[in-house]
């Protein structure tokens, strides 16, 4: 027997998940960030880990909620249009967009 497959994502949910990642990668230094629409919500992602996700409320509302170290989610006391919560996504979680890299490592010590 074969798997069933997954629902396609419906051009709307497409779309809201390109609205959102085009915004968050409009601020410079957040253009590495995606957000993928999954089970119900808009997931903002760092470098493939989930940070946040906007939760649809009904009449074109959404709340915030941040995952916390132990994987869970936590909602945030915000809600509002698209537009509006993710620029409070970004006012509010913007260390955790952010790209975190390292300087590159020398192995050999010289001392």
């Amino acid at each position: 027997m074969s798997k069933p497959k997954k629902p396609a994502l419906s051009a709307l949910q497409a779309d809201l998940a390109q609205q959102a990642q085009a915004q968050i990668q409009s601020v410079e230094g957040y253009e590495h960030v995606a957000v993928l629409f999954r089970r119900g919500h808009l997931v903002v992602e760092n470098d493939g880990e989930p940070v946040a996700r906007l939760t649809p409320l009904g009449a074109s509302l959404y709340g915030l909620s941040f995952r916390t170290h132990t994987g869970r989610w936590e909602a945030m006391p915000w809600s509002g249009g698209l537009t509006e919560i993710v620029d409070v996504l970004v006012t509010t979680l913007g260390p955790y967009l952010a790209r975190t890299e390292f300087p590159g490592r020398n192995s050999r010590s010289d001392h």
